[in-house]
């Protein structure tokens, strides 16, 4: 829908010729409330609390990493790190290994990965949280999150092999509005 003056007044123009795939705003905030929706998440025991599934052998934490803007970390950035130190305190969470994945964009002088490792380090020491007990894996080889997660896969493989792999249970640190696209990839491979 675009917007034309016409003199003092404004009218809408529709294009019923055009379709745009991109959604609309109320479409979004549909989708986004449905996904938020008490009913859609399950019921988690106690027993499975930790390790997210029972049969998981393995729990990883992911944390997508956002560019560094002239070597420094963004607010939006510092929200994920800040989400994750704060679930794990919580005991919400407990990750045998905390992956921080993201490339460095030549623009500066350290990567995105890098960064959020020593920021959420340096977290943990002013909270005096013990760290004893997680593994860190730092992914940033490439700035494509899609062969950074390929690299992560292949690291993880070569460390536990391929069986472990198979069996383990990922969470996935990133932003609001990635909801939609995990909710996506999450039931087309559950």
């Amino acid at each position: 829908i675009s917007i034309k003056k016409k003199g003092d007044f404004y009218s809408k123009i529709e294009n019923h010729d055009k379709i745009n795939s991109d959604l609309s705003l109320h479409e979004m905030a549909d989708k986004l409330g449905h996904l938020l929706s008490l009913s859609e998440f399950p019921n988690i025991s106690t027993q499975e609390h930790h390790k997210g599934h029972l049969e998981s052998t393995m729990h990883v934490a992911v944390v997508f990493c956002k560019p560094l803007i002239k070597d420094m970390i963004t607010i939006e950035f510092e929200r994920r790190i800040s989400i994750l130190l704060s679930q794990i305190k919580k005991d919400k969470l407990r990750p045998d290994t905390i992956a921080f994945v993201g490339g460095n964009d030549n623009k500066n002088n350290i990567s995105g990965a890098k960064a959020g490792y020593i920021y959420f380090r340096r977290l943990c020491s002013e909270a005096k949280l013990d760290l004893s007990g997680f593994e860190f894996i730092i992914e940033q080889e490439v700035s494509s999150f899609r062969d950074n997660l390929d690299n992560l896969l292949v690291t993880l493989e070569k460390k536990y092999g391929k069986e472990a792999i198979s069996r383990c249970h990922f969470t996935l640190i990133s932003s609001d509005y990635h909801l939609i696209r995990i909710a996506e990839i999450f039931k087309l491979s559950r």
